[in-house]
C-alpha cells in the first residue's frame, strides 16, 4: 500500500513526465557513430571534425571549395532547415546535391565519413535529401558504408526506393541480384539507376566505382529482362548513348560499348536506332583503340537487320580512325562483320580518290576471310561507278579495285557483270569492254601490250595460264634488245615472283631456260634464296623440291659460289638426313648432289659425302633402316672430317652450332651427328673450345626431361653407340626422345676430353695467370660444367654414373682437387648448392679411400664450405673434415704438394701433420654447432687461434703456425670468394702474423687493378686485408728496420688517396683510432700525421683524413710539435715581386709552400677539436698565428682562413684552462692579436680576433688593459659602421669581456662619482664619438648594452651627457619635433632603464647643467664640470656661449626624457619622493636663475627649465603628480597653472581607482583652486584649462568630492552667462550633472534656464557651436533622467516650446534633441506633461499656415506621451485631450491638400494612441461626438470634416480591424445619402467621394459578419454599382482602381444569390451606356469580379455571355478588347461559352 507522500507525488506529477524519459526520447541519427554514442558528440565537435576533413578533401578535390561557405562555415552551425523559408531550403538542397555528387570517388575515405556525419547531423540529408544520398551510395551498394547510411535513411513505403526497407531493417548491404530484381519489377527505379552515369558524365563527376556499378548492374538488368519494351529500350539506349557524348573517358566508352552490345543481342532495334547507336559509337571511337571499336560495333550490328548506309558523316569519321584499314581487314573473322562493312561500301566507293578510302578498300579485297556478299556488293558499286562515269581518268582507282577482284574473285565479278547487263542491254558493250580491260595493261606500243598481258597472266589463278605465261616471258627474254626498259623490269619482277609459286609445273617452267632465268635470280640472290627457303619449309612436293634443288645445285651454285654456305644451310641441309618418312626425299637430294659434281657436290663441307652415301645404298638391303642409319653416320663423319680439314673451320663450326639449334628436327639431328663426329676427332685446345661451345648450343641447363630415354638395364655406353643412335634417328627423327638422345650423345663425349698437354692447372682460378695460355682454365671450366650437369639429374643413375665415372677416370688423382675447386666456390653459390653437396660427398669417398695421404692442401677449401650460409653444404664439409680427422698416424705424403694452386702453390706454408690433425680434431669437436650455425666457425677460430696471455709458448707457436698456414692459402688461392671467406673466418683474430703474412697480398692489392677479378667484392676483400694492421702489429711497426712499416705507409697513402675504396680507408682509420696509433712510438705517430696531413692537403681528400687525424691527435705535445714542424718561418716572408706574365714560372727564390696545405688541415682539425687547456699550447698557437701573419701564401684567402682556424684553436684551448695562473702580461702575447686586428683586411678575421681577445681577458687581464685603448679605437673606426648582426654581436661580446675590466680599474682609481665621471671621460668618448659610425638602427641597442655593462647607476648619466653634448649646438636652435629627432639616441637609451634609474640620471644631468650655469654666472667658479672642454668646432666661440648651449641642451634633454618616460611603462620600483623632490627643486632653481650681465644672460636656460618643469609633472607617480599639480596651481604663474591643469586633464584618466581615492583630499583642494581661478576670470587659455580639468575630475569623481564640485557649478554657470569659454563650460557641465545627480536640485532650474537660453539664442560665432548645442541638450536630458520628479509644468513648457519652436522647421534635427523629447515623453510625469501639452495647443495652433511643422512636431510628442502615459492619467485628462484633437482635426481645412495630408498623417496616429488607452464605454461617446462634429455641422468646412472623419475611421479600421465594424451603423445612412447625391446630382467633390469609397472598401474587408448583413448590403450595393458612371464623370485618377476594389470587397461579403445576380446585372447594364468610357469601365469591373469571385458568379454565365456578345460587336475597339478580356475571365471559370 503506497504512502501518503507517494500519493501526493503521483498527483503532482507532470503529465509530460514521460517525455523526459531518455528511453523514450528519439535516438540521435548518426552515420559515423553507433546510436548509443552519437548523442555524446555535440554539433560543435562534429563541425570541427568535418572542417578538418573538408580541408583534406579540398586538397584532392578542388571543385568542392565553392560549397565551403554554404555547408561548412561557422555561420551554418546554428542553421535549422525546418525553420528556413522555401527559397532558402531550395537553395540549400541545390548546394547539398552538388556537393554530394563530388564525394563519389572518395566515399571509402575516412574524411568523407566525417563530412557525411556533419551533413546528417546538421542538415538531416538522410531525411530531406534521400535521393541525392542514394545517388552517392548506390555505386557502393555492396559495401558496409551503404548499410550504415541505409540504416538511417527515411524511406517512404510508397516510394520507388521502398524495396530497400527490408535491408534497412536487417542492417544489411544491398546485393546486386536484389537491386536488379527490383529494377526488373519497377521501371521507374530502372530509369533512375540507368541515369546515374549519364548525369555524372554531364556534371563531370564520373568515377571508377560508378562506372563499374553501371556496367555490372545494367548488364545484368538487360540480361534478366524477359521483355524489353519500347519504353525500356528508349531510356536504356538514351542513357548509354548519352555517356558517349563529349569528352568521355576511355573506360566509360568501353563500358557503354559492352552494354550496347548486350542490348543489341537481347532485342531488335529499329534501323534509325541502329544508325544512331553506330553514329554515337563512331563519335567516341577516338578515345579507345580502333580494334576495340571494331569489335564492339560488329557485336552491335550482328543481331540487327542490315542498314542500307550509315551516311557520309559516319563513314568520314570511321576513315579518320588510326589503322582502320588493318582492323577492317582483320574484322572478317567475326560473324556479322558484313553488316558493318556493307553499309560503308557506298561511301567508300564515292571516296576512292582519297588515299584512306583506297587503302581501306584494298584491305577488304585482300582479306582471306571476306564474305562473298561483301565482294559482290563492292563489285556492283564499282561497276556502276565506272559505267556511270564519262571520264576514264576519274575511275582509275575503281578500275584498279576491279582488277584485284578480277584476279581474286573472277566468278563474282562475272556474275555482277551479267546482272548489270540483264538490267539494261544498253550497257552490255561497256561492261564487256570493262571486263576485257581489267586483264590488260595499256601501252602505246602493241608489243608492250602483249608483254603486259603475259605479266598479268603470270599472276593468274589458273596453273596452266601461269605456266604458259612463264614460258612466253622466258622466250621473250631471248631478244632483250627489243624489249623496253619498263617492260623488261616488269618481266624480271614477274619471273622472280614465280619463285614463290607452290606448283611444280610452274617452277619447272621457270627453270626450263637456265640461261635466261639465272641472271635474273642471281641479281636478286638474297630474295630468291629467301623465297626458296620459305617454299621448301612448307611441306612442298618432292617434285617441287627436286626442281628447286636441281637448279640450285647445277646452275645457281656455279654462278654464285660465294653463297655456297647459304645454299647448303638453308636449302639442302634439311633434306640430307635419311629417315623413314623422308628417305625418298633424302635419296633424291643426294642424287642431285651426286650429279652436280662440278656444282654443289664440290663444296668442301659435303665433298665426298655422296660417295659414302652411294657406297652404303649400293650394297644389298640398301633401303633398310640399318643401312640408312649407317649412311647417316658415314655422311656425318665425312662432313666432320671436311670441316676439320677446312680453312674455314671457325665459320663452319659457327654454322653447325646454329643448325644444332634449328627448329627443324631433321636439320637439328644431322647437325648433332656432325657435331658428335667432329668432337670425337678434335684434340687439344680446339677440342676444348668446341666442346664448350657445343655444350652452350645444346642449352642443357639440366638433364631433366630425359627420364624416359633409358632402355631397361643396359649399360649407358651401349645406349649411345652409333648403331642404336642411328636407328633412333631414322625411325623417329622428330621424336622428343631422339632429340634428348642426340644431345646426350654429344654430352657423353665431354668427360673423355683429355687435359691439355703441358698446361699448368690452377684448379682454383677463374682466370688464367698467363693470358697467352688459357687452355687450363677452359678445360677446368668445361669439366666443372660437365660435373654440374651430371649432378643435376637423378632419374638416370646409369647415365649419370657413367658420366661421373668417366670424368673421374679422366682426372685420375686430380679428382679430389677438382672437387675441392668446386667446394671452394660454395661460399657465394646460389643455384649450385646441390652440386657442392655432391662434390663434398664424392670428396668424402676420395678422402676415405686414401688414408695415408695428408690432405692439408684441401683443408682451406673445406673451411670455405664450413663458413658458408647453406646448412647442407656445411654438414657435408664437416663430414669431410671428420674423415680427415680419423687418421691416427703421422703422414709424410702431402696431397697436391705445390700443385693445387698452379704457379702460386710455391707461396704456401705447410704444417706438420700433428698440427693438422690437432686443428681438424678441434673442428670436429664442435662439428654440430658449426653445422647448425653458419657464424659459429668464426667464433671457433677466435677461440682456437686468438692469442691469450695465459698461452704457453708451444700453444702460441701452434696458433701462429695455423694462422700462417691459413693466411698463406689466402695469398695463393685464386678464387676471390674463397679469399674473402678465409679472411672472414679470421676477422676476429688480432695477431701480428696476419700483417706479416699478408704483406704480399697487400702489395698485390696496391700494384694491380683487381676490379675485373673481384668485382663488387673487392672492397670487402681489401677491407679484410688492411684490417690486419691493428694494435697487435704495433710492435713490428715500431721496429727500426721493420719490413712492415713501409708497406703500412704505402697502404695509408694508397687508400687515403682520392678515388680509393672507402671501406678499407674506414678500417685503417678505425684501427688507428682504436689503439694502433697510441701504441706507436712518437716518431711513427708524427710520420703518420705528416703523411695524412700531406694527403689531406688536397681538398678532395680532406674529410677522411681530417676525421682520422681529429681522433688521433690528442696530446698537447704532439700538437705543439706538428705546429712547430709546419709553422712558416720569418724567412718565408715574400715581398711583392715585379709584375710578370701570368704564365711565367714562379721566382726561383720563392720558398716552397708544400707545408702550408698541411698546416691548413692541421688548423682545421685543431679548430674543430676540444684541445687540452695548456698554456704552452696556447703560446705555440699564437706563435704559429704570428708566423702566418707574416707569411704570404699564393692565395690570400688561405691565409685568412688559417688565421681564423688558429684563433678558433686558441679559443678551444683557452676554454679548457680551469686554473687561472698568475701570469705576466707578456706570457700570452695579445699584441699579436692587436697586430692582426690592425693589419687584417678580412672582416671575419677581425671579428674573431676581437672575440678571442675578449675570451683571453679571463686569463690575462693586465695584458688586456695594456691594449684596451687601441682595441676600442680600432673598433670605433672600423667595426662600428658595419651593419650586420654578427659584427654587432662581436662588439657586444668584446664589450662584455673587456669593459668590466676597465670599469673595475676606473672605480679602483676614482672612488668619488665626479672623479669617476672625469676619469672615464676619455674612455667613454671612444664610444660616443663613434656613435655616428654605428648604423642608426643599432645605436640604441649598442649604447644600452654598453651602459648595462658599465653599470647604469654610475655611467648612464655621463654617457647621455656626452651624447647630448654632440648635438647641443643643433638642439638649442630646433623646434620640439626636430629636437626629438636629434636627441633620439640618448632618449632611447634613457627609456631602457627603470624610472628610479632614469630620475637619478636626470638629476645628475640637471646637476651638471647647474654646474655649467654656475660657470656662466661666475667665470671664477672652480668647481669641476664634466662637459668643460670645448670640441674642435667650438674653439672659435666664447667659453660662456659653449657652456650655456650645453646647459640648455642638457635641460631640454631632461624635459624630453621626462616627457618620453611619461608615455612608456616604467619597470621596477617607482622613484622615491626624495628623488622627485630633488628633480623638481633643481628645475625650480634653474627656472628662477637670472643673469646680471649680457654675457651671463641665461633666459634661454630658465625658459628651458620652466618648460622641462611643466613636462616633469607628467612623468612622476600619480599621487606625486596630483600633489605636484596642487603645488604648481598655488603659484601665480598662469602659464604654469595652465600647463599643470592640462597635464591633469590628460593624465587623470589613467589613474587607477585605488590611487584616485587616495588623492580625494588633494583633488578637493585642486577643485577649490579651480573654482577660484574660474571666478577670477583669468585669460581664456587658463579658463579653458581649468574647465577641462574640472570636467576630467567630474568624469573620474570619487566619493567625498561631491560638495566641492557642487560648489563649483555656480561659477561655471556664471562663465556660461558671460559667454566666456562657452564651449569648454558647456562641455564641463554634462559630466558634472551626470555625476552629481540629485545634488544639483538647488541649481537645476538655473541650469535649465542657461541651457534653454544657450540653445534659443544660439552660440553665435563661438567655436564649437554644434557641440555647445548638443552639450546643452545632453544636460537637459541628464537632469530629466536623474531628477524627473522635480520638473514642473513651466520647466517642461520651456523645453517643449524650445523643441517645437527651435527644431520644428529644421530639415535635420540633432539626435540629442530627438533623444531629449523621447526622454520627456517617457520620464516626465504624465500628470504634468499631458495638461502642459494641452495647454500649449492654443499657442501651437496660432498662425497655422506658418506653423505646420510646429503642429507636426507637437503631435509627434503628444503621440509618444500618450503611449507612455497610464490609462487612468489619460482618462483624467480625456476632455482636454479630446478637445485638442477635435480642434486639430479642423486645422487641415486651413492648409493646402498636401499640407493637410501631412498634418493628418501625424495627428490621426496620435488620436489612435488615445483610443488605445480607452475602453468601449469611454470611446463610444467620443466617437458619437466626432460623428456629430463631422456630419451634423453645416459649416463651410463640413466636407473637409467629413473627409477627416473618413480618414480617422479608415485608420481605426486599419488598426482595430473587425472591432470597428459595428461603428459603421453611424455611417451607413450618411454614406448612402452622399452616394445617392453623387448619383443624381452633379456634385464634384472628388476627394469626399473617394474617401467614402475607400472607407466602404476597408469596412467590407475588415468585417467578419458583425455588421454587413444582407439587408444592409441591399442598401449599399445598388448605390455602389451606380458609382461606375459617377467615377467616369468625376474623373478621379485613382477612382477606377478604388471603385473596382470596393466592388470586389462588396462581392466578397455578399452571400445572397439574388443580390449577387443583381450586382452582376446592374454592373453589366452599364455596358449599354451611351458613354464609351462607362462601357469600358463596366467591363473592366465585371472582369475583376469574375476573376476574383468566379465561383459565386458561375450561375450567371448565360446572362453575362449575352452582354459579352453585344460588346464584342461594339463599334469601339476598346470596348471590344475589354469584352474579350471579360470573356477570357468567364471562360477561365466556366469553360467555353461560345455556344451560350
Amino acid at each position: 500500500m503506497s504512502s501518503s507522500l507517494a500519493t501526493q507525488l503521483a498527483k503532482n506529477a507532470s503529465l509530460n513526465a514521460s517525455l523526459l524519459s531518455t528511453t523514450r526520447r528519439k535516438p540521435t541519427e548518426s552515420y559515423l557513430f553507433p546510436a548509443s554514442q552519437a548523442s555524446t558528440h555535440d554539433l560543435e565537435s562534429i563541425h570541427f571534425l568535418a572542417s578538418n576533413a573538408f580541408l583534406q578533401l579540398k586538397s584532392v578535390q578542388q571543385s568542392c571549395r565553392k560549397y565551403e561557405a554554404a555547408l561548412f562555415s561557422d555561420a551554418v552551425k546554428d542553421v535549422d532547415r525546418t525553420l528556413l523559408s522555401k527559397e532558402r531550403n531550395e537553395e540549400l538542397d541545390v548546394n547539398l546535391k552538388g556537393f554530394l555528387r563530388l564525394l563519389g570517388p572518395w566515399l571509402m575515405e575516412g574524411m568523407v565519413g566525417k563530412i557525411l556525419e556533419w551533413l546528417v547531423r546538421r542538415f538531416r540529408i538522410n531525411e530531406f535529401n534521400v535521393e541525392d544520398v542514394l545517388v552517392l551510395f548506390l555505386p557502393y551498394h555492396e559495401s558496409p558504408h551503404f548499410a550504415k547510411m541505409l540504416s538511417i535513411l527515411h524511406i517512404k513505403p510508397q516510394s520507388r526506393f521502398s524495396f530497400l526497407l527490408p535491408f534497412k531493417s536487417a542492417a544489411k548491404h544491398l546485393p546486386r541480384i536484389a537491386l536488379v530484381s527490383s529494377m526488373v519489377q519497377d521501371t521507374d527505379l530502372a530509369r533512375f539507376v540507368s541515369s546515374l552515369l549519364p548525369n555524372a558524365h554531364q556534371g563531370g563527376y564520373t568515377h571508377r566505382a560508378l562506372l563499374a556499378f553501371n556496367i555490372g548492374v545494367m548488364h545484368e538488368y538487360i540480361v534478366r529482362c524477359k521483355i524489353l519494351d519500347e519504353a525500356v529500350v528508349g531510356f536504356v539506349v538514351s542513357a548509354l548513348v548519352e555517356v558517349l557524348k563529349g569528352g568521355s573517358d576511355g573506360n566509360v566508352v568501353l563500358g557503354s560499348y559492352v552494354l550496347l552490345s548486350t542490348l543489341s543481342q537481347k532485342c531488335h532495334l529499329a534501323s534509325k536506332a541502329t544508325k544512331a547507336i553506330v553514329g554515337a559509337m563512331v563519335e567516341s571511337a577516338p578515345r579507345v583503340s580502333t580494334g576495340q571499336f571494331m569489335k564492339a560495333v560488329v557485336a552491335v550490328c550482328e543481331p540487327q537487320d542490315q542498314v542500307d548506309d550509315f551516311g557520309d558523316t559516319v563513314v568520314g569519321k570511321v576513315l579518320k580512325l588510326s589503322n582502320i584499314h588493318e582492323e577492317i581487314h582483320n574484322a572478317f573473322i567475326w560473324a556479322g562483320s558484313e553488316k558493318l562493312v556493307s553499309p560503308l561500301l557506298k561511301e567508300l566507293v564515292s571516296r576512292l580518290p582519297e588515299e584512306t578510302a583506297l587503302t581501306t578498300t584494298q584491305s577488304i579485297l585482300t582479306s582471306s576471310n571476306v564474305p562473298s556478299i561483301i565482294i559482290r556488293h563492292l563489285s556492283m558499286l564499282l561497276v556502276e561507278a565506272v559505267v556511270a562515269s564519262d571520264d576514264a581518268a576519274d575511275t582509275t582507282p575503281h578500275r584498279a579495285m576491279l582488277t584485284t577482284i578480277q584476279q581474286r574473285y573472277p566468278p563474282i565479278l562475272q556474275e555482277v557483270a551479267e546482272e548489270v547487263i540483264s538490267d539494261g542491254e544498253d550497257v552490255k558493250d561497256t561492261i564487256e569492254q570493262l571486263i576485257i580491260s581489267l586483264s590488260m595493261v595499256y601501252s602505246k606500243e602493241p608489243k608492250s601490250k602483249a608483254n603486259a598481258d603475259m605479266v598479268v597472266a603470270s599472276t593468274s589463278a589458273e596453273q596452266n595460264m601461269r605456266v604458259i605465261a612463264v614460258n612466253t616471258l622466258l622466250r621473250t627474254l631471248s631478244d632483250e634488245k627489243s624489249i623496253s626498259a619498263p617492260d623488261l623490269t616488269s618481266i624480271h619482277s614477274a619471273l622472280l615472283a614465280r619463285a614463290h609459286d607452290t606448283k611444280a609445273p610452274v617452277i619447272q617452267a621457270l627453270y626450263s631456260e637456265p640461261s635466261s632465268i639465272l641472271p635474273i635470280l642471281s641479281a636478286s640472290a638474297e630474295s630468291y634464296i629467301a623465297a626458296i627457303t620459305q617454299a621448301l619449309s612448307n611441306n612442298p612436293s618432292r617434285t617441287l623440291i627436286r626442281a628447286h634443288l636441281s637448279f640450285l645445285a647445277s646452275y645457281f651454285y656455279i654462278a654464285n659460289p660465294s653463297l655456297a654456305s647459304v645454299i647448303l644451310d638453308k636449302c639442302f641441309f634439311r633434306f640430307l638426313l635419311f629417315s623413314k618418312s623422308r628417305k625418298e626425299t633424302a635419296k633424291a637430294t643426294w642424287e642431285i648432289i651426286e650429279d652436280a659434281k662440278d656444282g654443289i657436290g664440290a663444296y668442301e663441307v659435303i665433298q665426298g659425302c655422296a660417295d659414302d652415301w652411294r657406297w652404303h645404298t649400293d650394297r644389298p638391303g640398301g633401303e633398310s633402316i640399318d643401312v640408312m642409319a649407317k649412311a647417316n653416320m658415314a655422311i656425318a663423319a665425312r662432313m666432320a672430317e671436311n670441316i676439320l680439314s677446312s680453312d674455314g673451320y671457325e665459320q663452319h663450326l659457327t654454322s653447325l652450332l646454329d643448325k644444332m639449334q634449328d627448329a627443324d628436327p631433321h636439320t637439328s639431328a644431322m647437325a648433332h651427328l656432325v657435331a658428335r663426329a667432329l668432337l670425337s676427332r678434335l684434340s687439344g685446345e680446339r677440342q676444348i673450345d668446341s666442346a664448350g661451345r657445343m655444350l652452350n648450343a645444346m642449352h642443357l641447363e639440366t638433364l631433366d626431361g630425359m627420364e624416359d630415354i633409358h632402355d631397361g638395364d643396359k649399360d649407358g655406353e651401349m645406349l649411345v653407340d652409333d648403331r642404336g643412335l642411328g636407328l633412333k634417328i631414322v625411325q623417329k627423327p622428330a621424336g622428343r626422345k631422339t632429340i634428348y638422345w642426340l644431345k646426350f650423345s654429344v654430352f657423353a663425349l665431354l668427360p673423355l676430353i683429355a687435359r691439355p698437354t703441358g698446361a699448368v692447372l690452377d684448379w682454383f682460378a677463374d682466370s688464367p695467370s698467363n693470358a697467352a695460355d688459357t687452355r687450363g682454365t677452359q678445360y677446368l671450366s668445361l669439366m666443372r660444367a660437365v660435373y654440374k650437369f651430371a649432378n643435376s639429374f637423378a632419374s638416370l643413375p646409369i647415365l649419370t654414373t657413367n658420366i661421373i665415372r668417366t670424368l673421374f677416370l679422366n682426372l685420375q688423382e686430380d679428382s679430389l682437387v677438382f672437387l675441392a675447386s668446386i667446394v671452394a666456390r660454395s661460399y657465394d653459390v646460389k643455384d649450385d648448392k646441390a652440386m657442392c653437396v655432391a662434390a663434398l660427398s664424392h670428396a668424402v669417398s676420395f678422402l676415405a679411400a686414401q688414408p695415408s695421404v695428408d690432405f692439408q692442401t684441401i683443408l682451406p677449401s673445406l673451411i670455405v664450405a664450413i663458413s658458408g650460409a647453406d646448412v647442407g653444404i656445411r654438414a657435408a664439409a664437416v663430414d669431410c673434415v671428420t674423415t680427415v680427422a680419423r687418421v691416427d698416424k703421422d703422414l709424410n705424403v702431402v696431397y697436391g704438394f705445390d700443385t693445387v694452386y698452379g704457379e702460386h702453390s710455391s707461396n704456401l706454408q705447410y704444417l706438420d701433420f700433428a698440427d693438422v690433425l690437432n686443428y681438424v680434431k678441434s673442428v670436429v669437436e664442435f662439428k654440430d654447432l658449426i653445422a647448425r650455425d653458419g657464424n659459429y666457425f668464426k667464433i671457433f677460430q677466435q677461440q682456437h687461434l686468438a692469442r691469450d696471455k695465459s698461452d704457453s709458448k708451444a700453444v702460441a707457436k701452434y696458433k701462429k703456425r695455423i694462422l700462417s698456414y691459413l693466411l698463406s692459402h689466402v695469398g695463393a688461392i685464386g678464387l676471390p670468394s674463397a679469399k674473402t671467406a678465409l679472411l672472414k673466418t679470421m676477422i676476429n683474430i688480432s695477431d701480428e702474423v696476419k700483417a706479416q703474412v699478408l704483406i704480399p697480398v697487400m702489395q698485390d692489392l696496391m700494384q694491380h687493378s683487381l676490379v675485373d677479378q673481384y668485382g663488387s667484392s673487392l672492397e670487402e676483400y681489401a677491407t679484410l686485408v688492411v684490417s690486419s694492421f691493428d694494435r697487435s702489429s704495433s710492435e713490428s711497426l715500431n721496429e727500426t728496420n721493420s719490413a712492415s712499416w713501409p708497406v703500412f705507409i704505402s697502404v695509408l697513402r694508397h687508400f687515403f688517396q682520392l678515388g680509393s675504396l672507402q671501406a678499407p680507408r674506414a678500417a685503417l682509420g678505425r684501427n688507428l683510432e682504436h689503439g694502433l696509433f697510441a701504441a706507436l712510438s712518437s716518431d711513427r705517430q708524427i710520420e703518420i700525421c705528416i703523411v695524412l696531413l700531406q694527403i689531406g692537403g688536397h681538398v678532395s681528400n680532406t674529410p677522411s683524413c681530417k676525421k682520422v687525424l681529429g681522433n688521433i691527435i690528442r696530446e698537447a705535445s704532439l700538437m705543439q710539435y706538428l705546429l712547430m714542424r709546419l709553422q712558416p718561418t720569418t724567412t718565408q716572408v715574400i715581398f711583392p715581386a715585379k709584375k710578370r706574365a701570368k704564365l711565367d714560372e714562379p721566382a726561383s727564390n720563392a720558398p716552397s709552400t708544400d707545408s702550408f696545405p698541411s698546416l691548413v688541415l692541421l688548423a682545421e682539425i685543431l679548430a674543430a677539436s676540444s684541445l687540452p687547456g695548456s698554456l704552452d699550447l696556447i703560446s705555440r698557437l699564437l706563435d704559429t698565428l704570428n708566423g702566418v701573419l707574416h707569411y704570404e701564401p699564393p692565395a690570400l684567402g688561405d691565409k685568412s682562413y688559417v688565421e681564423q682556424l688558429l684563433m678558433s684553436a686558441v679559443e678551444n684551448a683557452a676554454q679548457n684552462v680551469t686554473e687561472i695562473p698568475n701570469l705576466s702580461p707578456s706570457a700570452i702575447r695579445l699584441d699579436i692579436l692587436v697586430e692582426l686586428i690592425r693589419v687584417s683586411d678580412n672582416t671575419q678575421t677581425t671579428h674573431q680576433a676581437l672575440l678571442l681577445m675578449a675570451s683571453l681577458t679571463r686569463l690575462t687581464p693586465e695584458s688586456v688593459l695594456h691594449n684596451v685603448m687601441p682595441v676600442f679605437t680600432f673598433m670605433g673606426s672600423n667595426v662600428f659602421h658595419r651593419d650586420d648582426s654578427y659584427s654587432f654581436k662581436v662588439v657586444q661580446q668584446t664589450v662584455n669581456s673587456i669593459v668590466p675590466v676597465m670599469v673595475s680599474s676606473l672605480k679602483t682609481k676614482h672612488p668619488n662619482k665626479m672623479n669617476l665621471y672625469t676619469g672615464s671621460r676619455d674612455f667613454l668618448r671612444i664610444f660616443t664619438d663613434a656613435a655616428n659610425h654605428i648604423p642608426r638602427h643599432r645605436r640604441t641597442n649598442f649604447f644600452s648594452h654598453l651602459v648595462d655593462v658599465l653599470g647604469p647607476e654610475d655611467f648612464l648619466a655621463p654617457v647621455c651627457m656626452l651624447l647630448v653634448d654632440k648635438v647641443a649646438n643643433r638642439v638649442i636652435r630646433q623646434n620640439a619635433e626636430e629636437v626629438q629627432g636629434s636627441l633620439a639616441l640618448p632618449l632611447s637609451i634613457m627609456q631602457h632603464y627603470p624610472s628610479p634609474v632614469q630620475i637619478s640620471a636626470l638629476t645628475e644631468l640637471l646637476r651638471e647643467s647647474q654646474r655649467l650655469t654656475g660657470h656662466v654666472l661666475d667665470p671664477k667658479e672652480i668647481a669641476p664640470t664634466f662637459l668643460d672642454l670645448p670640441r674642435d668646432e667650438e674653439h672659435s666661440l666664447p667659453l660662456s656661449s659653449v657652456l650655456k648651449r650645453r646647459a640648455q641642451a642638457v635641460i631640454v634633454f631632461v624635459g624630453h626624457a621626462l616627457q618620453t618616460s611619461s608615455s612608456t611603462k616604467h619597470r621596477g620600483d617607482s622613484p622615491t619622493s626624495k628623488a622627485i623632490s630633488d628633480l623638481v627643486s633643481l628645475l625650480v632653481h634653474l627656472a628662477t636663475l637670472r643673469g646680471s650681465t649680457p654675457e651671463s644672460n641665461i633666459d634661454y636656460i630658465s625658459s628651458a627649465a620652466q618648460f622641462t618643469m611643466s613636462l616633469s609633472l607628467g612623468a612622476i607617480p600619480a599621487t606625486d603628480f596630483i600633489s605636484a599639480v596642487l603645488i604648481t596651481l598655488e603659484s601665480n604663474e598662469e602659464r604654469i597653472q595652465s600647463g599643470s591643469l592640462g597635464v591633469l586633464s590628460s593624465r587623470l584618466h589613467n589613474v587607477t581607482d585605488t590611487v584616485r581615492r587616495l588623492a580625494t583630499t588633494t583633488i578637493n583642494n585642486i577643485v577649490d583652486l579651480i573654482r577660484k581661478i574660474i571666478s577670477s576670470t583669468p585669460e581664456e587659455g587658463l579658463m579653458i584649462s581649468a574647465l577641462m580639468a574640472l570636467r576630467t575630475i567630474s568624469l573620474t569623481m570619487c566619493p567625498g568630492e561631491e560638495i566641492s564640485l557642487v560648489n563649483t557649478i555656480p561659477s561655471v554657470l556664471v562663465a556660461i552667462q558671460g559667454r566666456k569659454a562657452l564651449a569648454a563650460a558647456m562641455t564641463t557641465l554634462p559630466p558634472m550633472v551626470a555625476a552629481l545627480g540629485p545634488r544639483i536640485i538647488p541649481v537645476f532650474r538655473d541650469i535649465i534656464d542657461k541651457c534653454v537660453s544657450v540653445i534659443s539664442e544660439g552660440p553665435g560665432n563661438q567655436p564649437g557651436s554644434p557641440t555647445i548645442e548638443e552639450n546643452a541638450l545632453t544636460v537637459l536630458h541628464g537632469m530629466l533622467v536623474s531628477i524627473p520628479t522635480f520638473w514642473g509644468s513651466d520647466d517642461l513648457m520651456k523645453v517643449i516650446k524650445l523643441y517645437t519652436d527651435h527644431y520644428s522647421s529644421k530639415n535635420t534635427r540633432p539626435a540629442a534633441s530627438t533623444s531629449l523629447m523621447n526622454t520627456v515623453a517617457k520620464r516626465a510625469p504624465a500628470k504634468i506633461l499631458l495638461p502642459t501639452l494641452c495647454a500649449m495647443w492654443s499657442s501651437v495652433e496660432a498662425s497655422p499656415r506658418v506653423n505646420r511643422d510646429r503642429i507636426i512636431t507637437y503631435f509627434d510628442l503628444l503621440k509618444k506621451s500618450l503611449r507612455s502615459a497610464s490609462r487612468p492619467t489619460v482618462l483624467e485628462n480625456l476632455r482636454s485631450l479630446f478637445k485638442t484633437f477635435v480642434e486639430a482635426f479642423g486645422v487641415p481645412s486651413k492648409f493646402t491638400a498636401v499640407d493637410a495630408a501631412q498634418v493628418e498623417a501625424h495627428s490621426i496616429p496620435a488620436f489612435i494612441e488615445l483610443v488605445v488607452k480607452l475602453n468601449e464605454a469611454a470611446f463610444r461617446p467620443l466617437f458619437r461626438k466626432l460623428y456629430d462634429w463631422a456630419f451634423a455641422s453645416e459649416s463651410d468646412t463640413s466636407d473637409a470634416r467629413k473627409m477627416s472623419f473618413c480618414h480617422i475611421y479608415s485608420s481605426l479600421l486599419d488598426y482595430f480591424k473587425g472591432l470597428m465594424s459595428t461603428y459603421m451603423s453611424f455611417l451607413l445612412q450618411p454614406f448612402t445619402e452622399l452616394l445617392g447625391t453623387f448619383t443624381v446630382s452633379s456634385t464634384h467633390d472628388k476627394m469626399l467621394w473617394l474617401c467614402i469609397v475607400e472607407t466602404l472598401s476597408k469596412s467590407f474587408n475588415s468585417d467578419e459578419g458583425a455588421f454587413w448583413r444582407n439587408e444592409k448590403l441591399r442598401q449599399i450595393a445598388p448605390l455602389l454599382v451606380e458609382q461606375v458612371s459617377v467615377c467616369i464623370r468625376l474623373e478621379v485618377p485613382e477612382g477606377k482602381t478604388t471603385l473596382s476594389g470596393c466592388l470586389e470587397a462588396l462581392m466578397e461579403v455578399v452571400n445572397d444569390d439574388t443580390l449577387i445576380k443583381s450586382i452582376n446585372l446592374d454592373l453589366l447594364m452599364h455596358t449599354r451606356s451611351e458613354d464609351v468610357q462607362s462601357r469600358v469601365f463596366a467591363l473592366t469591373c465585371s472582369e475583376a469580379l469574375w476573376r476574383a469571385h468566379g465561383g459565386k458568379l458561375l450561375g450567371f454565365v448565360a446572362e453575362t455571355a449575352t452582354f459579352i456578345t453585344e460588346c464584342a460587336e461594339d463599334d469601339n475597339d476598346l470596348v471590344v478588347k475589354e469584352s474579350h478580356r471579360l470573356k477570357n475571365a468567364v471562360e477561365s471559370v466556366a469553360g467555353k461559352i461560345s455556344g451560350l
